[in-house]
């Protein structure tokens, strides 16, 4: 039985989360589902009209996600690298079989997000391996893609975009400041210069390696480098080539004073 306020149905994606959630509790328990589909909607105070649709679409976007689990099994698999035209023609069997089971409002309230998501997801991929351009090309392209996405999707995808635009910055690929916001051009200065004073204490500790005692050189570390550090000096005195031209020491001359 519904409450005593009639409400209409409304369409929205946390209705497809309740379904969700109906569906999920079904498998792991076994709890009927007429009982839960009462309870929703108890909990919307629907009309009896109201609770009848609500029935209604659950039960399609039921058999709409069983169809869905038999055309995952035949489309792209994870573990395969991405191919754009059989993922693209894939998304299009998704978006047909939507239409399959639901009607336009039906799908704008419950997929419309996440289509649009999986849209600008292929579309970063083409990007991505779009040989033709260059990776400034590329991060200018990318930035735009995810400037289109809603606050919520764009705040979780900033983070890599930047991290890959400061990469590229610093490894020369990204040839125009111009290019990057001015907080990203902000951190590659600040990472530049704190390589730099890095590389400026390695080529410290080499310089003293050929003037301390061990006792005393020992004591220098503990007192100017963190555990971390020491660990990280370990891979550079390893790998002299890390340290390119700024340690002022050559290859040989670095991996001679190994300790």
């Amino acid at each position: 039985m519904t409450g005593p306020a009639g409400e209409s149905l409304v369409l929205e994606q946390a209705l497809r989360w309740q379904f969700d959630d109906i569906i999920l509790d079904y498998q792991q328990t076994g709890a009927a589902l007429s009982a839960q589909l009462n309870r929703l909607a108890e909990q919307h105070r629907l009309t009896p009209t109201a609770t009848t649709e609500l029935s209604e679409l659950f039960y399609r976007y039921r058999d709409y996600q069983l169809a869905l689990a038999e055309l995952k099994a035949l489309g792209p698999q994870p573990t395969e690298a991405i191919d754009i035209t059989e993922t693209h023609d894939f998304l299009e069997q998704v978006y047909r079989l939507q239409f399959d089971y639901f009607t336009q409002a039906e799908i704008e309230a419950f997929f419309a997000r996440d289509n649009a998501y999986d849209s600008q997801a292929l579309a970063r991929v083409s990007i991505r391996q779009d040989s033709s351009l260059t990776p400034a090309q590329k991060q200018t392209l990318l930035a735009h893609q995810i400037s289109q996405l809603d606050e919520q999707d764009r705040r979780v995808l900033m983070p890599t975009l930047e991290a890959q635009q400061i990469a590229a910055q610093l490894r020369g690929q990204e040839t125009t400041a111009a290019a990057l916001a001015p907080e990203i051009q902000e951190r590659v200065t600040q990472t530049r210069a704190s390589e730099q004073a890095w590389h400026t204490r390695v080529g410290q500790y080499l310089q003293l390696q050929q003037e301390l005692p061990q006792a005393e050189l020992e004591t220098y570390l503990a007192a100017h480098f963190s555990n971390n550090e020491m660990k990280r000096l370990r891979v550079f005195l390893a790998h002299p080539e890390l340290l390119g031209h700024t340690s002022g020491l050559n290859k040989e001359k670095s991996a001679n004073m190994q300790r």
